[in-house]
């Protein structure tokens, strides 16, 4: 007890010399006060003051510090150290101890809120440096890079989906073009039937050149031996020309058969009555060979047989110096007009079958699809204005090919019917031409009627 009693008491005197925590200070107290109770209580309880006259009555309910000691000893020196020094000190330690750590607490709040703003700020700038840092050198640059990236993603994507748009209309456009250019194709692409006519038409213009040509020239030379011209055989008179046209017939012509074997010549000519024959002559050649020497010469006596045989004599410079001679000089001048008609219509039908078209290959192809053989058609190697007539309006219809290629291509049926209706044009023409020269023949025989009536 007495230990006890003296480390409190030692506690105490400590206050003043050492500047000991509270804290401290009311831990060594209690422990000491904790102390010295138990030793009280052991003291008490062992009769360890049984000597002591003096004893302590407490008031029942009192207080602890407000007995009345009642005897003198170790108890009344225990109560009176309770209530005159254990209690203020203790109070006085208490109080001590809560406002110091009310201070310290205060302090310590106020420190610790200071420190920890402190910190909270520094770990808030370190934190927005970190986040300045971060964004600037990481996040920037990453979005910069990705909006760069996305930019151009969307352009691309942009110009594929352009380019879709386009592929899709440029599809269109090639699909409407190519369907265009097939309908175009359909409509207005020549057929093999246009272009053969199309590569003829050229030796239509030239066939008509010598047509014409021919025409004109062919009358005047027919009608030479008529007028008794310098250079023919009928120069000398009728007489002359007469012998010189039989034995033409005898060395050319002439038949042993004929007139009951009593024709004139001892054997067959080689050019047997083809002085006579119009149809081998003319009308079974759409193309007359005058190239041919013998044909050319079979064909002038042809026409020659069909107009006059004969010639006039001459007339004597004398005998026009009379009436009588100029009458009938003039009289045979009406008769070279009348049958200068007549040859006119003989040169018609011939200068039509005249060469001169340079379509050769073109014609006999066309005559091969109509199965058609050109040699045994009597052609020859320049088709004439006749021919081609012939094999464009009539032959190349009776050839299969030119049926499939109808059924192949029906839009050029349109231009087939205008190149029909072409040559329907050109066969009216040359029906006005052949009425004229018919009108002429008329003329001339109401002509011969009146001056015989």
């Amino acid at each position: 007890m007495y230990c006890d009693l003296s480390l409190y008491l030692a506690v105490i005197k400590m206050k003043s010399i050492f500047k000991i925590s509270n804290y401290l200070k009311i831990c060594l107290i209690t422990f000491c006060f904790s102390a010295f109770l138990s030793s009280a209580s052991s003291i008490l309880n062992n009769n360890f003051i049984k000597d002591s006259k003096a004893a302590c009555t407490v008031c029942a309910g009192g207080p602890l510090g407000q007995c009345t000691p009642l005897s003198s000893g170790m108890q009344s020196a225990l109560v009176q150290i309770y209530n005159e020094s254990l209690i203020d000190q203790m109070q006085d330690v208490y109080d001590d101890f809560v406002t110091s750590w009310r201070d310290r607490l205060t302090e310590s709040n106020t420190s610790y809120e200071k420190v920890v703003l402190e910190k909270i700020e520094e770990v808030t700038d370190a934190i927005l440096t970190w986040q300045n840092l971060w964004y600037w050198y990481d996040v920037r640059p990453i979005l910069q890079e990705t909006t760069a990236q996305n930019i151009t993603m969307i352009v691309d994507q942009t110009r594929n989906i352009g380019s879709f748009f386009d592929a899709a209309q440029q599809v269109k456009s090639y699909q409407m073009a190519h369907s265009l250019d097939n309908e175009n194709h359909k409509k207005y692409r020549p057929s093999e039937n246009m272009c053969v006519i199309g590569t003829s038409s050229s030796g239509f213009t030239r066939a008509n050149l010598i047509r014409r040509a021919m025409n004109s020239a062919m009358p005047m030379e027919f009608i030479k031996p008529e007028l008794n011209v310098i250079g023919t055989s009928a120069v000398d008179g009728n007489g002359a020309y007469t012998l010189s046209v039989w034995d033409e017939y005898v060395a050319r012509y002439c038949d042993v058969t004929a007139n009951d074997q009593n024709a004139g010549c001892l054997a067959t000519a080689p050019f047997v009555d083809q002085d006579i024959k119009l149809s081998h002559i003319i009308f079974d050649r759409p193309t007359l060979d005058i190239a041919d020497a013998d044909y050319k010469m079979n064909l002038d006596h042809l026409i020659r047989n069909i107009v006059n045989p004969q010639v006039p004599e001459t007339m004597t410079e004398a005998t026009l110096l009379t009436e009588d001679g100029r009458t009938k000089y003039l009289e045979r001048r009406v008769n070279y007009a009348r049958r200068g008609v007549v040859y006119e219509a003989l040169s018609h039908v011939i200068a039509r079958r005249m060469p001169g078209s340079d379509q050769n290959a073109t014609i006999d192809e066309l005559l091969g699809f109509a199965g058609v053989n050109a040699g045994d058609y009597g052609l020859g190697d320049n088709p004439s204005y006749e021919e081609i007539m012939n094999v464009f309006s009539r032959d190349r219809f009776r050839t299969g090919k030119y049926q499939t290629s109808l059924i192949e291509s029906p839009d050029a049926n349109v231009r087939e019917r205008a190149a029909i209706e072409g040559f329907k044009f050109m066969h009216h023409h040359d029906q006005l031409d052949l009425m004229d020269r018919m009108n002429l023949l008329l003329a001339t025989q109401v002509s011969i009627a009146i001056n015989n009536n």
